[in-house]
C-alpha cells in the first residue's frame, strides 16, 4: 500500500491565447469539465474501430499568442474537445515554434470512444471520479513489497491576465498518473482501493492549500518570481511528511484507515473554498 508521488512545477505565461477552429460531424452533448480527454500524438495509434469520429479541432496562432507551448495548445484542444462532446483527439500535424512564429500549432481529429479506459494516461482529480483498479496500468515494481502504488502530480500552471496592470493567476491541478500506477493482482481488493484513493485525496487537499498560499501571496510578475516556487516546494515538503506518516500510520495499523479518511476529508471541506471541480 506505499505510494510513490511525482511533483513538478510547471510553468505557462499566457496574455492572447491562440486561436482555436472547429468542424462538426455529429452533434454529442457537452462532456463534464472532469472528464478525461485522451490526446494521441502524431506517433501513437489507437483502434480506429473503436472510436467514431465526430470532428475536428485546430489550435492555431492568434495574433500577440503568448502561453501557447505543447502542453498550453493541447489543453486548449481538449477543452473545445469536451464542448463537442469528444472525449479524444489524434493529432495529425503538429507544426513547431520557429523564426516566423512562437506557437505550437496542431491539427487533431475529434474521437468518441465507447470505452477510453485503455486509453486514459492521468485522471485529473474530481469528487465524482474515483479511481479504479482499471485505472492502474504501470508495471510493477518488483523490489517493492508493496502491494500497490499511487502517483500522482500537483501541477503549477502561472497564468498572465493582460489589463491595464499585468495580473499572475496561478492555477492548480491535481493528476492520478495512470502509467506509471500500479498494483498485484493480490491487491486487488477494496480496502487497498481506499488506500490508494486517500493518496490521491492527500494530493488535492495540498493543492487546494496551495491554491490558498498563491492566493494571499501572488498578484503579479514580481510577487510570481518571489514566491511562486518558494511557497510550492515549502508545501510539497510539508506534503510529503503527510503522505509518510499516513503510510507509516496504516502499515503499523490498518484499522486506522477510517480514521485517516474521516481526517482528510474534514481537511478537504474546510478548503472547499480552493476547489476548482
Amino acid at each position: 500500500m506505499k505510494r510513490v508521488v511525482w511533483l513538478f512545477l510547471m510553468g505557462s505565461l499566457q496574455a492572447c491565447a491562440p486561436q482555436i477552429s472547429t468542424s462538426v460531424n455529429k452533434l454529442y452533448p457537452p462532456l463534464a469539465e472532469h472528464d478525461v480527454v485522451v490526446v494521441f500524438d502524431e506517433n501513437e495509434s489507437y483502434d480506429s474501430t473503436l472510436a467514431e469520429r465526430i470532428g475536428e479541432v485546430n489550435v492555431l496562432e492568434g495574433s500577440l499568442s503568448l502561453g501557447c507551448s505543447f502542453d498550453d495548445v493541447k489543453n486548449l484542444a481538449r477543452n473545445q474537445a469536451r464542448i463537442l462532446g469528444a472525449n479524444a483527439l489524434k493529432i495529425y500535424e503538429h507544426k513547431y515554434p520557429n523564426v516566423l512564429s512562437t506557437c505550437h500549432r496542431i491539427r487533431a481529429i475529434a474521437l468518441r470512444f465507447k470505452d477510453l479506459a485503455p486509453y486514459e494516461k492521468e485522471i485529473s482529480w474530481h469528487p465524482d471520479r474515483l479511481l479504479q483498479w482499471k485505472n492502474f496500468k504501470g508495471r510493477i515494481r518488483e523490489a517493492s513489497t508493496a502491494l500497490a502504488e499511487t502517483r500522482c502530480s500537483i501541477v503549477v500552471l502561472p497564468k498572465v491576465k493582460a489589463g491595464w496592470k499585468i495580473r499572475v493567476d496561478p492555477e492548480v491541478y491535481t493528476y492520478f498518473n495512470a502509467e506509471f500506477s500500479w498494483v498485484r493482482p493480490e491487491g486487488k481488493n477494496n480496502l487497498v482501493l481506499q488506500h490508494e484513493q486517500l493518496h490521491f485525496d492527500i494530493a488535492e487537499l495540498f493543492a487546494r492549500k496551495l491554491r490558498k498560499a498563491y492566493e494571499g501571496k501572488i498578484k503579479d510578475m514580481r510577487s510570481w518570481n518571489l514566491y511562486g516556487e518558494k511557497l510550492y516546494w515549502e508545501l510539497i515538503k510539508e506534503y510529503e511528511r503527510f503522505q509518510d506518516e499516513y503510510d507509516r500510520d496504516i502499515y503499523a495499523d490498518a484499522t486506522r484507515q477510517p480514521g485517516w479518511t474521516a481526517k482528510v476529508r474534514a481537511e478537504m471541506a474546510a478548503l472547499s473554498r480552493y476547489a476548482i471541480n
